[in-house]
């Protein structure tokens, strides 16, 4: 027994070196070996929230042919007793298979193992655990692992630094439960990019939650690498993604295509989902767009509009917190409402029972800001100085309270600390009929320039080589 135990240890210390897991810090030689080993990289396997805590979703590509794919779940790392669940196949744009498969089932403060099979083939076996109501989650956004013609291998060396920060995250925390990323994970959205984006053998043990940044919108990958809970499409949503929703613990998470300006259907979809989960005591929504940044004159006239369509679907919703991305400018806002700043919001500050959202913005990944001179928007309370090192956020959500501890990855340190906590029962603002009128009126003029804007994101799919049906653009 003594020995056999013994040589069961060996083969897992070999594997645990030959495959990097959230390691603090891994080195390119290192990286390039394991791309060039391992046969799950190019299947792209990425695991996402399901529904609620009880289920997870799994999508990975399959090779054209494929006649059956499922999820083998078991409770013992040696996969005895496994349970299996059949995947349903999607074709891509390419012309081969994207597999999808929910697990269900699962109990809270449990551990779970599982392979993804195709065709008798299994995957590598790999491990996550469901929490109860308090967990962390790492929110970034503008990964960017992209793949550029001048340097074919840009887009494997960029997943390393992703890599990198996501090893540092889990050293920090002790342990992740959730992966926030708010947009722009792939810059082309190519699946090559997408593929290294969960390359990391310790992203398959952590639920992704990813939202459609305005570069994933250029190709046609992310409609097929993603699996997404309550995922909803309406006829003038992006082709790549709808908005789609999650709970976990008391924390209701709103993800939401802020490329799609039809406000009316932002508005019903989010109605729909409260109405739902009428014990979730946080609200947490996530696009990528930054609103009152304001750190890119060049794009204030864009983000004013984008201003004027979500400021009030936020406040009618009481949303609490509002993660974005795009400007690559890290930021935390004031306690807004109305547009307007109703509670400052400074370094390392706690607020109770905000009357209002507070919106956090986090730096690129592969491609923060430096060298330019900005200045802030006055809805904002606390910035860098130096948008062009990278930056990462922890937060910690229990039951009263969410925490978001904002790190500098070069130095390890965190950098600026906000609380929030909420008394059950404590009221938002009332929202006026006004501004509900205004907010339809503005959702209904969305709506159709989102026909044309989608339209017009076909026909450049199209030109790309993508062969997508045009009918698929209306399911």
């Amino acid at each position: 027994m003594k020995k056999s135990i013994g040589i069961l240890l060996s083969v897992l210390m070999l594997l645990l070196c030959a495959v990097p897991a959230g390691a603090a810090t891994i080195t390119k030689t290192e990286w390039d070996a394991y791309f060039a080993d391992n046969a799950d990289v190019p299947k792209g396997i990425i695991l996402q929230p399901g529904r609620d805590e009880s289920e997870r979703n799994l999508s990975w590509y399959l090779p054209e042919g494929t006649e059956k794919c499922a999820a083998l779940l078991s409770e013992s790392p040696d996969m005895s007793g496994a349970e299996a669940f059949d995947g349903e196949t999607v074709r891509t744009a390419q012309g081969d298979l994207a597999a999808k498969v929910t697990l269900t089932g699962l109990a809270e403060n449990n551990t779970y193992y599982y392979t993804c099979e195709t065709d008798g083939e299994k995957s590598d076996i790999y491990s996550f655990s469901t929490t109860g109501d308090s967990f962390t989650a790492l929110y970034t956004t503008d990964i960017h692992v992209s793949e550029e013609e001048d340097d074919p291998a840009c887009y494997k060396n960029q997943a390393l630094l992703f890599s990198n920060v996501l090893g540092q995250a889990i050293e920090k925390s002790g342990g992740l439960d959730l992966l926030l990323s708010a947009g722009d994970q792939g810059s082309s959205g190519l699946r090559k990019e997408y593929t290294a984006l969960v390359a990391d053998a310790s992203v398959k043990g952590i639920p992704f939650a990813t939202a459609l940044g305005n570069h994933d919108r250029k190709g046609a990958d992310y409609r097929y690498f993603t699996n997404l809970p309550n995922h909803t499409r309406t006829p003038f949503a992006s082709f790549q993604c709808g908005d789609w929703w999650f709970v976990k613990g008391r924390v209701l998470f709103l993800v939401m295509d802020s490329n799609n300006p039809d406000g009316a259907a932002h508005s019903a979809f989010i109605k729909k989902a409260v109405r739902q989960n009428p014990d979730a005591k946080w609200r947490v929504l996530m696009m990528h767009h930054d609103l009152w940044g304001q750190t890119m004159p060049k794009r204030e006239k864009e983000n004013r509009l984008l201003r004027l369509l979500w400021s009030p679907i936020i406040d009618e919703n009481n949303i609490d917190i509002a993660l974005l991305g795009h400007s690559h400018y890290w930021s935390v806002s004031n306690v807004v409402y109305d547009r307007e700043t109703v509670q400052a919001v400074e370094k390392d500050s706690v607020i109770e029972n905000a009357q209002g959202t507070v919106y956090l913005v986090s730096g690129s990944i592969n491609h923060p800001r430096g060298g330019a001179e900005f200045t802030y928007g006055p809805n904002i309370g606390v910035g860098v100085e130096d948008p062009g090192r990278v930056v990462y956020n922890l937060i910690d959500f229990t039951p009263d309270a969410v925490t978001v501890k904002a790190y500098d990855y070069e130095t390890g340190e965190v950098f600026n600390t906000l609380t929030l906590t909420k008394t059950d029962g404590a009221q938002k603002p009332a929202f006026s009929p006004a501004r509900a009128a205004g907010r339809w009126f503005t959702g209904m003029l969305g709506k159709i320039y989102a026909f044309f804007d989608n339209l017009g994101n076909y026909f450049d799919l199209k030109k790309k080589g993508f062969d997508i049906p045009f009918g698929e653009m209306l399911k």
